[in-house]
């Protein structure tokens, strides 16, 4: 995941990777809740070969995802308003290092709040379809994928003691 400052920068780096025949998942807001972004939901509907709206619908498809309001928005409504709340105070309790801008949209502080909700057993099934897709992307199902992750969690536990 690479954040780009906002979806008005999300263009370029994707042509970018196109062109090197990196593939690609892009996620984005469209903002539908607020009076301005229509332009850049155009540009980024036409790079994903959608039919062009200004403000599309929440939506996950094979190499994008895009949400009406937010991804926060999503989550807080899938795992629950308390649950939410709890994990993000925790999750920002525990933050080794200061996060400039939203702190909502750190792919760091995302990844922590979905892991946290998981150790709880709580689960967003929208960002779990958009993980299905990612992988697919890579030719990766999801069960290696989470052998990767636990291998990781492994070795992590095995430096900390170091």
């Amino acid at each position: 995941m690479i954040p780009c400052g906002g979806k008005a920068n999300i263009d370029r780096p994707l042509i970018i990777f196109r062109q090197f025949g990196i593939k690609t998942f892009v996620m984005w807001d469209s903002d539908v809740d607020k009076d301005h972004g229509a332009t850049v939901n155009h540009r980024l509907l036409r790079l994903v070969n959608q039919p062009v709206v200004d403000y599309p619908p929440t939506q996950i498809r094979q190499t994008f995802a895009c949400f009406d309001e937010r991804l926060q928005r999503t989550l807080l409504g899938e795992l629950g308003e308390r649950a939410y709340s709890d994990i993000y105070q925790e999750c920002h309790r525990e933050q080794e290092q200061e996060i400039y801008g939203d702190e909502t949209k750190n792919p760091l502080m995302i990844a922590q709040i979905l892991q946290k909700a998981a150790d709880r057993n709580l689960h967003c099934s929208t960002l779990e379809h958009i993980v299905t897709n990612i992988l697919e992307i890579k030719n990766m199902s999801v069960l290696e994928y989470f052998t990767a992750v636990a291998a990781l969690k492994e070795v992590e536990i095995a430096l900390a003691g170091v």
